[in-house]
């Protein structure tokens, strides 16, 4: 690490929290604090007014178990993640007529559980989200626990468990990793479940997601972007009618989930039960493998004949390697149509009518564990997408990553090929202002679209040049100023695939669209779209004249613009590689703030995904107004934090100062151990 950054790090004095900003007029606590809240955790809880937020500081493990029976904000806010102490718990809860607004966010657990129970006649909103939980002890009963079936209120709940990074164990046929319950005739609820990280940290016979609904209550439920793996009786389930014969409504959303079992293909799988109500189901995009299938079904468990159905569609799903395969028949109340499906090796194939478009081939994923799709799968560009019409928009344009879900046609399955992640160091003593990338898929391809953020800790050297690439013969990483590059850079690179329409795009600063330091950026899908999160390097061909100076982002009037931070005047005929998408838990603006900065020159990211991964490779775009010294950033992991940041080496970065990040999961999943060590051999077949 350089002094530069040894300092800022001891200055460190400021904390870290990921998360918006407060809410106008919410009363802040900090604990440890003053008042009640220089004692213990449960004293500060009991002290906070209704609807307060409560900011974690502390510089140990919490060991204690937590008590709520108040509308609260509880968010961990330290420059490392915030955890708790083994086992310990957080139970919150509601009487009489009063609203429950509970967020329990940015922290960690080991072998412990969240326990809600609204039983109040007044409204429930509840989010769970940017959690790190880990268990492995049977006896722990860990995991997440929302139960609304006590409530009399007919109000509409709304209940999120998003974007947490989870691995639990459900021991018995009545836990599960995450349950989430609605009882009572005129109860009612929204219900996601989305972009979360979940695996079985022990083999048990509960589910991994159960979503309870039953007594004649109605629930909206959306599952989307899941990983949900290993050893639980099932990945996900949704019933309706469990020990009620009242019949329940559900209309479920579940796309772009990876449903895989466990060793011997135990697990994993899409179970969808009714007694006598209806679920309305939507199941597109889903990877289920290794596991049960994807099962229709009836439960008789409260006596007499089922008379329930599944209606809805079925569609671009890969089902692959299952015990199961599909069910979907009237008789077992499976009524939802089918098409446009991968099916390969499920023993039985399962009961249902195959679609006129379904695939019967080998999905040739890299791995029945990690199951994306290779560059040869069948799977690619396969499916249908006017399926995804038939889901809200919300979800129609991310896949299991949080990636895009449109690169070119769709896939089938879960996860989108074509987020292509590598990282490059110059490794000679030559001095030289670039050097050559080479890798075999991008050596050639003068029209791949390619992005640069500095990795200080992957040299570690420092490069405070802007920098771009070029193409001659093949693609070099270059200096734009033409400043020698110092051996031992590197950076962080992604190649992904698309054209214009579907997420990349090559701008030409032209004497027509640029005026003195602004380019105005004409590319429809971003024009008129100010939360569209876009990432921008420089890739004038050799032979033109650079752009030698920094560059950031701004959103003015209806349209993106490529500034010069410097204020100096853009030039003419530079080349600028674009990429966009919609925003996810993976793609996301960083606020550098009073509570994460480190020093006066870093700004920690805190993320279930980042956090504890120091091969992490990220992208970063700055936007305007996070200064000259704002736009020339690099990245780098922080071992004694566990923690990323952002870096500048040429000056202080400015509160309020803002920055694209993209985060890749793949990339991720294989440097820190996934899939790298996977070779398709992952058990024996039933």
């Amino acid at each position: 690490m350089s002094a530069s950054r040894s300092s800022a790090l001891a200055l460190l004095t400021v904390l870290l929290g990921g998360l918006p900003v407060a809410h106008a007029g919410s009363f802040v606590l900090t604990w440890p604090g003053s008042g009640a809240c220089a004692g213990s955790l449960q004293a500060c809880v009991d002290s906070a007014p209704a609807d307060a937020i409560l900011d974690l500081v502390p510089g140990v493990a919490i060991d204690e178990n937590i008590s709520i029976g108040r509308s609260l904000t509880l968010r961990g806010r330290s420059a490392s993640r915030v955890q708790f102490a083994d086992g310990r718990r957080i139970t919150a809860s509601s009487s009489g007529s009063a609203d429950l607004v509970l967020r329990l966010q940015d922290f960690g657990m080991q072998n412990g559980r969240i326990q809600v129970n609204h039983a109040s006649s007044g409204r429930a909103q509840i989010e769970v989200s940017g959690l790190r939980m880990r268990a492995s002890l049977a006896t722990a009963h860990s995991g997440i626990i929302v139960d609304l079936g006590s409530s009399a209120s007919t109000e509409v709940h709304e209940v999120r468990v998003v974007n947490n990074d989870l691995e639990l164990v459900a021991p018995s046929l009545f836990d599960a990793g995450v349950q989430l319950s609605l009882f009572g005739s005129g109860r009612r609820a929204r219900i996601e479940v989305s972009h979360n990280r979940i695996r079985a940290g022990a083999q048990g016979q509960g589910q991994g997601v159960f979503v309870d609904i039953a007594g004649g209550a109605d629930a909206d439920v959306i599952a989307h972007a899941n990983e949900i793996q290993g050893l639980f009786a099932r990945a996900l389930r949704i019933s309706e009618g469990r020990f009620s014969s009242t019949a329940s409504t559900i209309r479920a959303d579940v796309v772009s989930n990876a449903l895989v079992g466990g060793g011997n293909f135990t697990g994993g799988g899409l179970d969808v039960v009714t007694n006598n109500g209806s679920i309305e189901l939507e199941a597109i995009n889903n990877t289920i493998v290794f596991g049960s299938g994807l099962v229709l079904s009836h439960w008789g468990g409260s006596g007499g004949t089922p008379v329930g159905q599944v209606t809805g569609g079925i569609f671009n799903n890969l089902i692959a390697n299952t015990r199961f395969g599909l069910q979907n028949t009237p008789s077992a109340g499976g009524n939802a149509t089918a098409d446009w499906n991968l099916k390969w090796q499920n023993n039985p194939a399962g009961a249902h009518t195959p679609g006129a478009n379904d695939l019967s081939v080998d999905p040739q994923l890299r791995s029945m564990l990690a199951p994306r799709l290779s560059a040869t799968s069948p799977a690619r560009d396969a499916g249908n997408g006017f399926a995804l019409l038939r889901v809200p928009a919300s979800v129609q344009s991310h896949d299991a990553d949080g990636l895009r879900r449109f690169v070119n046609a769709v896939d089938i399955g879960a996860f989108e090929f074509g987020h292509r992640a590598l990282q490059r160091r110059k490794t000679t003593s030559a001095a030289s202002p670039q050097f050559p990338l080479i890798d075999a898929e991008l050596d050639l391809d003068s029209s791949r679209r390619i992005f640069l953020t500095r990795n200080f800790g992957a040299g570690p050297v420092t490069n405070n040049a802007p920098v771009g690439v070029s193409f001659f013969d093949q693609w070099f990483i270059t200096n734009l100023g033409g400043q020698n590059m110092a051996q031992g850079v590197a950076f962080n690179l992604f190649a992904p695939i698309g054209t214009s329409t579907n997420g990349v795009f090559q701008h030409l600063a032209s004497g027509s669209n640029t005026l003195d330091g602004s380019s105005l950026i004409d590319w429809s899908p971003i024009n008129g779209q100010p939360e569209r999160i876009v990432l921008a390097t420089q890739a004038t061909p050799f032979g033109t004249p650079f752009h030698p100076g920094p560059v950031v982002l701004s959103y003015v009037g209806s349209r993106w613009n490529l500034v010069t931070a410097d204020g100096s005047n853009l030039v003419t005929n530079t080349r600028w590689n674009l990429y966009s998408q919609l925003p996810s838990p993976q793609a996301f603006v960083h606020e550098v703030r009073a509570d994460n900065r480190n020093g006066s020159s870093g700004s920690l990211i805190g993320h279930p995904r980042l956090d504890g991964v120091a091969c992490a490779q990220i992208q970063v775009m700055p936007l305007a107004g996070s200064s000259a010294a704002g736009s020339i950033v690099d990245v780098e992991y922080l071992p004694t934090l566990g923690r990323h940041q952002l870096f500048s080496n040429t000056g202080a970065l400015p509160l309020g100062a803002r920055f694209h990040v993209l985060i890749l999961p793949e990339q991720i999943e294989d440097c820190a151990g996934g899939a790298l060590f996977r070779d398709g051999f992952e058990g024996t077949a039933f």
